[in-house]
């Protein structure tokens, strides 16, 4: 019976969802900018995202000049990809990718690993190890599981599987010889979102910056992200790649 739940919001989901068409490509721009800067991609670097959904970042990863190819389990989002001239794949990333050789620069799972269990995390971060390049990131969004404000996000989609925390990562990544590098606040825009007024959203993400700084040194000793996303950059651990 579960399966069954799990199949049909799967099958679901794209039209849940809105997709393709909903979102604004110049508005997703200014997050793909924050988030690949974070990255440390440049133009020309070869790219790989999972889970990529209605193709933004596609659209605006090939004109910022980056060669990038994509895998997606959703036969429908595959096809729109596919219609607009990408290289994409169908299934599931270890199957299709495998015979591929190829290191990547970057790897980016924007809102996917919570989709996933614990194991499948791990398998996935273990085949990551075998085709990122030796100075490569992976970058992952998630929402935020070590924030109250996080939890709308995971607790509004019923395919969220996983609540995740960059600690969770770290120690999921270490057994697959990576480690993660950074640990964010999911990006903030300035011209884009919800709020478009740059001053009001300048003062919102001051006043959100001494709740995060009161409440992490208050209760734990340190400054803790706590906005809705979390955005968390993993690389290879030195000497075992």
């Amino acid at each position: 019976m579960a399966q069954n739940i799990k199949d049909k919001l799967l099958k679901n989901y794209q039209k849940r969802k809105l997709w393709y068409g909903n979102n604004s490509f110049l508005e997703c721009a200014e997050v793909f900018e924050i988030e690949t800067a974070r990255a440390g991609v440049k133009e020309g670097d070869d790219i790989l995202e999972i889970g990529f959904g209605e193709g933004l970042f596609f659209d605006w990863a090939r004109e910022s000049g980056s060669n990038i190819i994509g895998v997606e389990i959703n036969r429908d989002l595959y096809s729109l990809a596919k219609e607009r001239g990408h290289t994409v794949y169908l299934g599931d990333t270890q199957e299709v990718l495998y015979d591929l050789d190829k290191k990547f620069d970057g790897i980016f799972l924007f809102d996917v690993l919570e989709h996933l269990t614990l194991e499948e995390i791990s398998s996935l971060f273990d085949f990551f190890q075998t085709i990122l390049g030796k100075k490569g990131k992976i970058l992952a969004r998630v929402p935020n599981g070590g924030s109250p404000f996080g939890r709308l996000l995971q607790n509004s989609d019923a395919t969220h599987v996983t609540a995740l925390t960059g600690a969770k990562i770290q120690d999921i990544a270490q057994l697959s010889g990576l480690e993660v590098k950074g640990i964010y606040n999911g990006a903030r825009t300035k011209k884009s979102g919800v709020h478009k007024n740059w001053i009001l959203k300048w003062i919102a993400y001051k006043v959100r910056d001494v709740i995060q700084l009161a409440i992490g040194y208050l209760y734990y000793g340190e400054n803790i992200p706590l906005d809705p996303n979390l955005t968390i950059v993993v690389g290879h651990i030195p000497g075992k790649q």
